[in-house]
This record gives C-alpha cells, structure tokens and sequence, in this order.
C-alpha cells in the first residue's frame, strides 16, 4: 500500500508520482503512473548519481526486454535532479521479508512456491545474459499464491551482508553464481527467519551455514548452493530439476563440513541421460577443472566497465565441445573466433587487474579488482 504522507516529487522522468510505497537501502520507492487511466508503476529513485554508474541507464533499458511472469518487468530508467532512477512494473503485495517478520517462517508449499518461483525468475535472468546482483528477501515480493523478483541489475550488492555470495564480499568479479548463492541464503531466512550465515562477513566467507530443517531434495540443493567455491554450485537450471524430482541431475558440490547431507533416493532401472542442452561442456584447456552441472549462460564473466570489441559479445548454442568459429576450433592459449559456448566456467587463481578480451591464460583468469556488469549489447543466439 502507498503512503502519501511524506514529502514526494511531484514528477519522475514522464510518470506523475501519486505516492511513497517505502524506503530500502538504495532508495526510495515511489507509486507512479503515466496518466490518470494507466497502470500504477514503482518508481525507484538510487542514492547514487549517474558519475556512481554512468552505465546504469543503458543496462536498465536493455534489462527491460526482459519478461517473465515471475519478475517485476522493468520498463525505463534515467537521471532525475542528479540522481538515477529506474521504473518497473509494480507488484502489489508485501516483501518476503515483511511476510516473515509479519506470520512468521514458510513451510511446506509456500515454501515450495518461493523456492521454486524464485529459481524461475533467475533462470529467465541467465538465459538473457544478465544477473540479479543483490537479492536478498526485500526484492521478493508475495502476490497471493506467486512471487514477484524486482530489482533485476539494479547495482552492486546494498543491504544485508548475509545475503551476498563470497566472491561479493571479497569485491572480486561475480556473476550468475553469486545469484545461486543469495537464492539458498533467502530460502534458507524463508524457512527459518534468518540467513545461513547471519550478517558477519567473516561467518560468510568461513563459516558452516545453519539451515534448519529444509525439507528434501531442498535441503540437498540449498547446501550445494551455499558452498564457497562459485563454480561448485549448481546451475539455476540443475537446482530446478532437483526440486522437481530429477535425482539424476548432477549436483557438483561436494557435502559442506560440518553439515551432513543425505545421498539422493535411489533410482530404479538403467541410468538416465541427460536431456539435450544440458550435457557439462567438456573443456580441454590445462589448469581449467572439469565443470559440472547443467549450462549457465554467461557472458564470460560478466566482465567490467570498459571498451567492448566491436560486434558485443557473442554466445552461440548448447552443446559439449570447445567453441568453434569460421576458422576451425580454437587453440589453446588462443580464443576462437566463433561464438562462444554456454556453461559454467571453473575459475583458477584469480588475478587482480585487466580483464583480457580474446586471450585465455593456461589456469588462471585475470579479473579486475571488483564488480559485475552486464554484457553490454543484447546476446546473438546461434542456430539450435
């Protein structure tokens, strides 16, 4: 519900502001609308300036074309007095966060529900090319029997420390891992009330969660989720499977110490294959570790500000192999041409510095020092 009870702008970009919904920890959330007979909108105004992000204007506009029943779609951004702004579509209903603080923890469908239906709206960010960034309970919004995700690409982590992944709070590069983590966490806090790892950084970065008593295959898929190395956790896609019932979905992270984990049911009859599009890719470059679990679309990284080749980056279709372009298949030490392959990337020691476009080093990817963004144009897809 709006409240109309404290000081507003009277306009925001092309949208007439009729009430204040709340304030988070990036801003104030106002209720707009275009004209008297058009749907309310939300209306977000950051508390940083467009010097704090000069890219947050495009990458919210590209964000935009975006649409999944379980997201609030965002529909414009911009620059209002000196400060950022972006517009979405609104999603009556409250927070998960205020449901818990409100009636108390979830459990058994709703659970299920949240679970699930956030799992949904991320797979739908990853297949995009983008990633959430910073969720946590306050961008999960309950509308009867759905959800709704907001705040898609907004920035870097704000808030609550409990929900943000490793690699997030040691400020190095991160992407639609650092999703899979905050997700675990936030079903973890909508099942017991509090997140895994409470809000120290040093408990995230060290220390063993605490879950409560997560039902199965949840519980398994939650703990594969909250491990420290990115590129143990599975895939959204993978945790989805699980949660509906496929045992045979590979599940790459080993038990957490300290927190044991049941083996999965035991399956009758032969074992099955893995369904087209969702084969581990097979990497061959020295250094690199076999990655597991079902592909993730990344943009190589997602990789920092800064000048992109010309043409934007490229990804091209499912399937096990190396990435091939006109030319052939790419050399070690060498990227290829063509367009490149869908899957989660294993990471070896990160380096801090410039991230180097068209060369791979042999064990090691160079990161810059912190961050995420997004890929700068919309990604190509190639022929099935």
């Amino acid at each position: 519900m709006a409240e109309k009870d404290s000081p507003q702008p009277e306009r925001i970009g092309s949208h007439e502001i009729v009430g204040k919904v709340g304030t988070g920890p990036r801003g104030v959330v106002h209720l707009g609308r275009k004209s008297d007979d058009s749907d309310h909108v939300a209306v977000k105004t950051l508390t940083v300036g467009p010097a704090d992000d000069p890219g947050f204007v495009a990458r919210l506009k590209s964000v935009a074309r975006l649409s999944n029943s379980n997201i609030a779609r965002t529909i414009d951004a911009g620059v209002h007095e000196g400060r950022l702004y972006v517009v979405r579509a609104h999603a009556e209903g409250r927070s998960l966060a205020q449901t818990v603080a409100e009636d108390g923890p979830l459990t058994g469908d709703a659970l299920e529900r949240v679970a699930v239906g956030m799992l949904t709206a991320l797979t739908a960010v990853h297949l995009a090319g983008f990633a959430h960034r910073g969720l946590t309970p306050s961008n999960v919004i309950l509308t009867g029997e759905a959800l709704r995700v907001t705040d898609i690409e907004i920035g870097d982590p704000a808030g609550e420390i409990g929900y943000r992944a490793p690699e997030q709070i040691n400020g190095l590069q991160y992407g639609p891992y650092a999703d899979v983590f905050s997700w675990a966490s936030t079903v973890v806090f909508a099942a017991t009330g509090s997140a895994p790892f409470g809000h120290e950084a040093q408990a995230v970065l060290n220390g063993a969660p605490e879950v409560g008593d997560l039902p199965e295959p949840l519980r398994q898929v939650v703990l594969a989720a909250l491990t420290k190395d990115p590129g143990a956790r599975p895939t959204t896609s993978t945790a989805m499977l699980r949660l509906l019932g496929d045992a045979n979905a590979p599940m790459p992270a080993p038990p957490i110490e300290g927190v044991p984990v049941p083996p999965p049911a035991p399956v009758a009859g032969p074992p099955a294959q893995d369904p087209p599009g969702i084969q581990p890719i097979q990497l061959s470059i020295e250094g690199v570790r076999k990655p597991m679990g079902g592909p993730m679309p990344v943009n190589l990284g997602p990789v920092q500000h800064g000048p992109v080749p010309p043409g934007g980056m490229q990804q091209g279709p499912l399937g096990p192999g190396p990435a091939q372009g006109p030319q052939g298949p790419a050399q070690p030490g060498q990227a290829g041409p063509g367009p490149a392959e869908h899957g989660p990337v294993q990471h070896g020691p990160v380096q801090h510095g410039q991230v180097q476009h068209g060369q791979v080093q042999h064990g090691q990817v160079q990161h810059p020092p912190q961050g995420h963004v997004p890929p700068p144009a919309p990604p190509a897809w190639g022929p099935p």
